[in-house]
């Protein structure tokens, strides 16, 4: 598919999401509780941090442009201030600073390779974090100064700072609404 076939679809398609890359096209498919559960608590924790200042956090429905012939739609994104194309329908996200991946088994292989190198290419993404839905672990992939990627893997008792926005979050925290949901029987 070109890329002018793909936005088309796109601007006329509202229903459902999809993705570009080199001119292949696939539709997002749908979450589990659990997904849902700690995009929820990681947007809730992130708003009143970033309320005020200039960065903005977007969840799920925000396509982001990784490169020329690559449009994804992370599952939080954070931009400061963020940037569109006006011209693409649903307008386009230019420069995320903050990408945060919820894995699932149909996209961790490709969220762990080619989506994170090109997040990597990218030189408006300062942190990368990939969270695992069901067990409490996070890879917090961190830009350094020189250009090269520090990469920390979190776990319970651990909180991931995330300093290009100035922002923290309890693994605990995060990982409790998680734990407190299956115990409840809310989440398969």
């Amino acid at each position: 598919m070109s890329l002018r076939g793909y936005l088309a679809m796109e601007a006329a398609e509202t229903e459902h999401r999809h993705e570009y890359w080199d001119g292949d096209c696939w539709a997002m498919t749908g979450t589990t509780p659990a997904h849902n559960t700690l995009l929820f608590v990681l947007r809730s924790a992130l708003h009143p941090q970033l309320s005020g200042g200039q960065c903005l956090a977007f969840q799920e429905n925000i396509r982001t442009r990784v490169s020329k012939t690559r449009y994804v739609y992370p599952d939080l994104v954070i931009a400061c201030p963020p940037e569109f194309d006006q011209g693409t329908q649903p307008p386009t996200l230019l420069n995320p600073k903050v990408v945060v991946e919820i894995l699932s088994p149909s996209t961790a292989d490709f969220d762990r390779g080619a989506k994170l190198r090109a997040y990597y290419a990218l030189d408006t993404v300062a942190e990368v974090v990939l969270v695992e839905p069901d067990v409490p672990e996070i890879q917090h992939h961190r830009r350094q100064a020189d250009g090269s990627w520090l990469v920390r893997t979190l776990g319970p008792g651990a909180t991931l700072e995330l300093p290009s926005v100035g922002a923290r979050l309890s693994m605990d925290a995060l990982y409790a609404e998680v734990a407190a949901e299956q115990a409840r029987g809310g989440l398969a």
